[in-house]
Parts: structure tokens; sequence; C-alpha cells
């Protein structure tokens, strides 16, 4: 569950930047970053799961990264997905929901992706708090619409 210090920051396009910074403001009191982004993927996205220790030293250095994913071709894996019901835009409606914890290179860190299917087609989220729970991440998401509606 989000903490009441936390701060949702909703951007057009993910970088590493905004993460690193989201990062860097922490509460010593809450022991846990003070702002969390959640940001819609590209489609084109793409991350990796965690590299495989190996088990022979080689040659070489051993590998950052492991298995490339493309984000929007784990939609094809329905097996993956649960089936719940939560607010989505104002209207509750049942939706299938997923979430991983991948690499992603431009942060060189892992990144909660959370990846949806509602009424409206696929959505992949990127989540800097590895222990956001999806669906809120998903509500939260949503609810921005009127959040930014009440600044103008």
């Amino acid at each position: 569950m989000m903490s009441a210090a936390s701060l949702l920051w909703t951007l057009f396009s993910p970088s590493a930047d905004v993460f690193k910074l989201a990062g860097s403001v922490f509460s010593v009191q809450h022991q846990s970053p003070l702002i969390t982004l959640i940001i819609r993927a590209k489609k084109n996205c793409v991350a990796y799961f965690e590299a495989q220790i190996p088990q022979k030293k080689g040659p070489g250095r051993p590998p950052e990264y492991g298995e490339k994913v493309r984000l929007l071709e784990l939609f094809d894996h329905q097996h993956l997905f649960s089936k719940i019901e939560c607010t989505i835009y104002g209207k509750i409606e049942e939706i299938s929901i997923t979430s991983l914890d991948l690499l992603w290179k431009p942060t060189a860190g892992l990144i909660r992706f959370v990846l949806a299917i509602t009424s409206r087609g696929p959505i992949v989220l990127m989540c800097s708090d590895l222990h956001q729970d999806p669906v809120m991440a998903l509500e939260l998401y949503c609810a921005r619409v009127r959040i930014e509606t009440m600044f103008l």
C-alpha cells in the first residue's frame, strides 16, 4: 500500500533521469522513497530479465542483462494474467492484469512493469516502486485525468 508521503507523478515519456530523480528523494522516517513514478510505457518498450550467474567463470565480463522481453508480446501469454475488478477511468470493469520486475537499460536497474488488458485495450505501465500493488498502480494512473483537469 502506498504511504501518505508518496507522490504520484505522471509523465508522457519515461526517461532514466526522472526515475533517478525519484529514487534520490528518500524518507528516513518511512524508509522508502517519497516519490513513486507511474508512467505509461511506449509501445516499443523492451526490458530484460536478470542475467543468470554462470556456473563456471570464463573469459570476459559476466553478462549484465538476461533475455530480452518485448513487453507487448507478453499479452500473447494469457496464463500470466489474473482477472479482477477495478476502477478504470471512473467505471468498474473486469480486467486482466499482471506485473513483472524487469531490468530497464536506461536506468540499469529494476522497474516494475504492470501489464493490463482493459476495455480500452492493452496498457503497459512502468513503476519506480518495486512493492507497488499492480491494481493500485493502474487505478492511480487512470485517476490522473481527474488530477490533471483540477490544475486547469
